[in-house]
C-alpha cells in the first residue's frame, strides 16, 4: 500500500510539473506575441495590411503564440485561484516597479512628460495603467472566492449548462453580435476560460492521444 501511494504521489507530481511547464510556455507565448506586435509588425492586426512572406510568417507565429493568455487563465481555474491579500499586495507592487521602470525609460528616449496622468498609471495600475491583462486578472482575482464556490456546488449536468450559456454570450454574442466580449480582452472572456479550466478539474477528460492533439492544435491555427 505505501509503494502504491508513493507511485501516486510521484504521478500527481509529474503531472503538476507538466502544467507549471506550460504555464511558462504560456508566459513564453505572451512575450513573443508583445514582441510581434509592438516591434515585429506593428500593423499586423491591421486587414488592408500589405501582403508578404514576411508578414505571412509573422501571421502564422502570432497565430501559435496567441493562445497564451487563454491557456494561462484556463491553468488559473484548473488550480482554482486562492484569494490572499498578500498575493494581491505582491501584484500590486511588482506592477508598480514595472510601471515606473517602464515610464522612466518612455520619458527618456521620447518626448513625453511626467505628468500626473503617468503617476496615476503607476500608482493606480489595477485602474489607470494600459496594462489590460493586468486589470482584467485582479477583477478575476477578486471575485475568484464566488465562482470558486458556484464550481464546487456544481453537478456535472449543471457545470455543462453554465458552459453552454457562457459559449453562448462570448461566441454568439460576443464574436458574431459583438455584444459583452467583442474582442476577448475583458473580464467576461477570463470568466469564460475559468470556469473552463474547473470543468477539466471537477471532471477530467479521458486520456487524449498526443499526436491527434497536436494535429488539432495545427488545424484550428
Amino acid at each position: 500500500m505505501k509503494n502504491m501511494s508513493t507511485v501516486s504521489n510521484i504521478r500527481i507530481k509529474e503531472r503538476d510539473s507538466n502544467i507549471e511547464l506550460l504555464r511558462i510556455v504560456c508566459m513564453l507565448f505572451i512575450l513573443i506575441h508583445h514582441f510581434i506586435v509592438h516591434s515585429l509588425a506593428p500593423d499586423l492586426l491591421v486587414r488592408d495590411g500589405e501582403i508578404n512572406t514576411y508578414r505571412v510568417a509573422c501571421i502564422i507565429i502570432n497565430g501559435f503564440a496567441y493562445v497564451g493568455v487563454n491557456c494561462f487563465i484556463l491553468i488559473s481555474g484548473y488550480y482554482g485561484i486562492k484569494f490572499k491579500f498578500r498575493s494581491l499586495l505582491n501584484l500590486y507592487c511588482i506592477c508598480v516597479f514595472f510601471s515606473l521602470v517602464a515610464t522612466l525609460m518612455k520619458t527618456c528616449v521620447t518626448d513625453v512628460t511626467f505628468d500626473k496622468g503617468l503617476l496615476y498609471s503607476i500608482m493606480l495600475p489595477f485602474s489607470h495603467s494600459e496594462m489590460w491583462f493586468i486589470k482584467c486578472y485582479v477583477a478575476l482575482f477578486l471575485i475568484a472566492p464566488a465562482l470558486n464556490k458556484s464550481v464546487q456546488n456544481l453537478g456535472r449536468s449543471e457545470f455543462i449548462f453554465t458552459i453552454v450559456l457562457l459559449t453562448v454570450l462570448n461566441v454568439y454574442l460576443g464574436f458574431f453580435w459583438y455584444q459583452h466580449n467583442v474582442n476577448g480582452y475583458n473580464l467576461v472572456q477570463f470568466i469564460y476560460v475559468y470556469y473552463i479550466g474547473a470543468f477539466l478539474k471537477r471532471f477530467p477528460l479521458k486520456q487524449l492521444n498526443r499526436k491527434h492533439s497536436l494535429l488539432l492544435y495545427i488545424a484550428v491555427h
